[in-house]
């Protein structure tokens, strides 16, 4: 999503969702995450079109005809390294893969700087992990980002799961008869 390391991040909300997959449930954890203030370098990292959206031509000022912008980007899975402050070195964890979306810029009421929000879901890969996401709510965390190998969010494993089930109900219909 980003290039650049350690993107300063609020977590300013989390909740939990399920996904079935493999015909099981699979717990997830979705957190909604703030970037304050969303600076036009930034803002050009995950596609340009942000920035031309949200700044002047030029970059510089912010295009006040604008109070929230929500964009549709298919962003491929992340994996992202959390870290509990900017100069540390060593990742606090690690999110084998997080899918992004909500991607949505609004106006702080604060100032005229636009802020960044967009969800970031995932599954936790051990109590210990769900611990330290929880314990991200409501606090700033400096997040890397880089592509992950899909595995979980892959949308061919997701169509080869529906032909499963598809062949199984053919199955299951024609024995049933």
């Amino acid at each position: 999503m980003f290039d650049r390391e350690n993107i300063g991040v609020r977590v300013s909300n989390i909740s939990h969702e399920q996904m079935e997959r493999d015909d099981a449930e699979v717990a997830l954890v979705k957190l909604t995450c703030e970037i304050s203030p969303l600076t036009p370098e930034l803002a050009g990292e995950p596609n340009e079109f942000i920035k031309r959206t949200l700044y002047t031509a030029s970059g510089a000022e912010v295009n006040s005809l604008l109070g929230t912008a929500t964009f549709n980007l298919e962003l491929p899975p992340q994996s992202i390294v959390v870290r509990m402050a900017p100069d540390q070195k060593k990742a606090s964890f690690e999110i084998a893969e997080a899918k992004i979306g909500g991607i949505k810029a609004k106006r702080s009421k604060k100032s005229t700087a636009w802020v960044l929000e967009f969800t970031l879901t995932c599954s936790p890969i051990s109590e210990h992990q769900l611990a330290q996401l929880v314990d991200c709510y409501l606090k700033q965390r400096w997040l890397s980002f880089e592509e992950a190998t899909p595995d979980l969010f892959s949308e061919s494993r997701a169509e080869e799961r529906k032909a499963r089930r598809a062949a199984a109900a053919g199955c299951d219909n024609a024995t049933a008869h």
